[in-house]
């Protein structure tokens, strides 16, 4: 029902605009709209770099947040080398605390102290005479 009377409607739009007298175009229209072309498609000129410095709102949020990330890496940048200089500091500490090889007086006797370790035997008659 709908569809039915927006047809009608359009048609009837159709026979008013076709009624309507055509409007006599300009001799320079086709002139006319090239040149609003060409006015679009020029990119404006290009300001000097001072001229940033007028209008602070524009670059002023850029630059904070430039900054603030400059800051943050540094930051990071020198607590990554602090905790590396501590982790070498305690592995120099740890290795100046293990004990240095023995003296060679401790070495004379070390076949004595090797025998003393080492498990005897096991007495085979001992082991006969409780059976």
């Amino acid at each position: 029902m709908q569809d039915e009377r927006n047809k009608t409607l359009d048609g009837r739009l159709d026979a008013l605009l076709g009624a309507l007298p055509d409007k006599p175009v300009p001799s320079n229209f086709t002139a006319r709209v090239l040149q609003g072309i060409d006015r679009e498609n020029v990119s404006p000129t290009a300001e000097p770099w001072w001229e940033m410095f007028r209008h602070p709102l524009q670059w002023m949020p850029r630059a904070a947040m430039t900054v603030a990330a400059l800051c943050v890496g540094l930051f990071g940048y020198q607590h990554h080398a602090l905790a590396e200089r501590h982790a070498y500091e305690r592995s120099v500490q740890a290795v100046t605390q293990v004990a240095s090889l023995p003296s060679p007086e401790v070495l004379k006797d070390f076949n004595a102290i090797r025998h003393m370790s080492e498990t005897p035997a096991a007495d085979h008659e001992l082991l006969a005479l409780l059976q």
